[in-house]
């Protein structure tokens, strides 16, 4: 299954996986000396070494099924440390362009119950889990980042709610979800720290704000300087998930 998945046997992997649902792996070439790629019938990606110390990154496509399936297989390789990277919508004055250390990820999961005649955002909330990331490992990328983000970033901390579908992403349940205070909404990192909680992994993740479903929803327009957070916000992403990979 391995092997099916990837396209290269489990043994290879380091200690350290970068899993990403959206950024394409050829952004974190210039973040490292070697890279040798792979590509299976499932993830892609490659194995990279920064400063004489090797990483992974996996790139898994959207949803929370495949990216805690990725995470599930891990269980046969050598990944100790799973270091998620992606993209939510903000909430609670977040901006385009901020960067989040997520504390805990929500259980909001299931495509099928939001579109349910009998739907009840309250069932989501009562019936879900809050799932949390490594402690220690999560304080370490909060005190990472607090000393490598530049002036001008804006790096927060919070908690992210995995919803179950992007369609259910209507105006009354995401003021529903921002009033539980949770600082983004994006679709699979619930199952990446329930995955890595299952096989006896670390995991954190660093999301980066790239709509605002209240106000900016992802099918407007950005304006110009939404663009530059965005942009500037991507790069950094990129860079400190590799950077910290290889701590």
């Amino acid at each position: 299954m391995f092997n099916y998945c990837f396209g290269c046997p489990a043994e290879i992997f380091p200690e350290t996986a970068i899993i990403t649902p959206v950024l394409p792996v050829k952004s974190f070439k210039e973040h490292c000396d070697e890279a040798a790629p792979f590509s299976g019938r499932l993830y892609s990606g490659m194995m990279a070494v920064k400063n004489g110390v090797e990483f992974a990154v996996i790139h898994c496509g959207m949803g929370d099924r495949f990216m805690g399936d990725a995470v599930l297989l891990m269980d046969i390789a050598p990944v100790r440390r799973i270091v998620f990277a992606g993209t939510c919508g903000g909430l609670n004055g977040c901006r385009i362009g901020d960067l989040i250390a997520c504390r805990n990820a929500f259980n909001g999961e299931g495509f099928s119950r939001y579109h349910a005649d009998s739907f009840d955002m309250k069932k989501v909330f009562d019936t879900g889990e809050l799932i949390p990331a490594a402690p220690a490992y999560t304080e370490s990328l909060i005190g990472f980042l607090s000393e490598r983000a530049p002036g001008g970033a804006v790096f927060r901390t919070g908690d992210i709610f995995t919803i179950g579908s992007l369609m259910a992403e209507e105006r009354k349940n995401v003021i529903g979800i921002e009033e539980k205070g949770f600082k983004g909404i994006d679709l699979e990192l619930s199952a990446v720290y329930h995955a890595a909680r299952r096989i006896g992994r670390e995991a954190t993740g660093l999301a980066l704000v790239s709509d605002l479903p209240l106000q900016r929803p992802i099918w407007d327009q950005p304006a110009q300087k939404e663009k530059n957070g965005y942009g500037n916000g991507l790069r950094q992403l990129v860079r400190f998930s590799a950077e910290f990979a290889v701590l």
